[in-house]
């Protein structure tokens, strides 16, 4: 499962953009109009037990570990 979302800078694709060059790569696609709001949506969208990996610059990684609490 993909959650695809923009950086806060500009600098980087929004989450269509993103999405058009993941070309064939599988699994489930979610766009959200920021790191914060899929950070949030994670919280509340899997179990305790359950990962969530964030890939990306600092622009992505770090507004995503403050959402996330850590």
């Amino acid at each position: 499962e993909w959650w695809l979302c923009p950086t806060a800078d500009g600098r980087g694709l929004d989450a269509a953009q993103l999405a058009l060059r993941m070309g064939s790569t599988r699994g489930e696609q979610r766009h959200f109009a920021s790191v914060e709001e899929a950070s949030a949506q994670a919280l509340t969208a899997g179990s305790a037990d359950e990962r969530v990996l964030v890939c990306g610059s600092f622009h992505v990684v770090g507004p995503a570990l403050r959402c996330l609490g850590l």
